[in-house]
């Protein structure tokens, strides 16, 4: 997409909202867009106290980096296979971050007991909630990338307090998440939905005894962090499954919405109530936003 194509979607886009009373504001944000495109800068629009904490996680990550890597020449078959794949994701961690750093949009970080993306679409902001761990940033900033790269969107929900994951929103997305997180801790304990019999069995086994809450897992190998356990994940002993709804197929900007239906069959709300269910299943799910967003602007993806 040329810039000149980039800046018509957007002021399309724009325009869709002028009902808001934010036009002026958003035209602004526009032409600034454009300024610092033409003169060749990169504005870093972090949060100046997000900023400083980004500042200190990248500087964490070199130092783990530079650890694994003295740790790896040591280590032999299974341990060096795992901390190599450490080093690699550690390594795209930070590649990863410049494109959040380069973005249009703002972010900001909050600390919060549920870690969470979220994104503002009146203000054009990305929020990272995260428990006060730098594991926990990484984890929820890998969102933020998914956002960047059109892996993730969200929707606009009337009667909903903020934007809700949308319709790209995929268990891959989340596995991707867990595994940068424990790059950087090398241990990642997740309490996961078990049966009588599994808790029976983790009692048995003496797991609680060792600090272990009931129902909780700990994870000390990449390899094993899988979609299987991941959808099993849960906030609290008996809440359920946090993502036993997404999609179970990879999904992103490009996936046909045929693909996009079958991935979704148990969030059928939002299938019928964008009207995808009506339209041809070979067309791509970006096409039929750019011509959606005309009329109903109410679905937020990069692209």
């Amino acid at each position: 997409m040329t810039i000149i194509q980039e800046f018509k979607n957007n002021i399309r886009s724009t325009l869709s909202f002028s009902s808001s009373g934010s036009l002026k504001h958003q035209l602004q944000r526009l032409q600034s867009k454009l300024d610092n495109y033409e003169s060749g800068d990169v504005i870093d629009k972090i949060a100046p106290r997000s900023k400083t904490k980004l500042e200190e996680l990248k500087r964490r990550i070199r130092e783990k980096i530079n650890t694994l890597t003295i740790q790896v020449e040591k280590a032999k078959r299974a341990e060096k296979k795992d901390i190599e794949a450490r080093i690699k994701e550690l390594k795209e961690a930070l590649e990863e971050i410049k494109v959040i750093e380069r973005s249009q949009t703002e972010y900001e970080f909050r600390i919060h007991n549920k870690p969470k993306f979220s994104y503002e679409d009146t203000t054009d902001k990305g929020i990272v909630y995260y428990d006060g761990t730098l594991g926990s940033l990484l984890n929820e900033l890998k969102h933020a990338f998914q956002f960047e790269t059109g892996k993730i969107d969200f929707i606009k929900v009337s009667g909903e307090p903020e934007n809700l994951p949308g319709l790209l929103y995929d268990i891959g997305d989340e596995v991707e998440t867990y595994k940068r997180q424990y790059a950087f801790d090398g241990v990642l304990k997740l309490r996961v939905v078990m049966t009588d019999e599994e808790m029976l069995q983790q009692l048995k086994s003496g797991k609680i005894k060792n600090g272990l809450g009931l129902g909780t897992l700990e994870i000390k190998k990449m390899k094993k962090i899988t979609a299987n356990i991941i959808v099993k994940v849960e906030d609290s002993l008996g809440s359920g499954s946090l993502y036993s709804t997404i999609s179970k197929r990879s999904l992103d900007i490009n996936s046909s919405l045929g693909n996009i239906r079958k991935g979704n069959k148990l969030r059928r709300n939002f299938i019928s109530g964008l009207g995808i269910d009506k339209r041809d299943k070979n067309e791509s799910y970006i096409d039929f936003v750019k011509v959606f967003i005309e009329d109903n602007p109410f679905i937020y993806v990069k692209y």
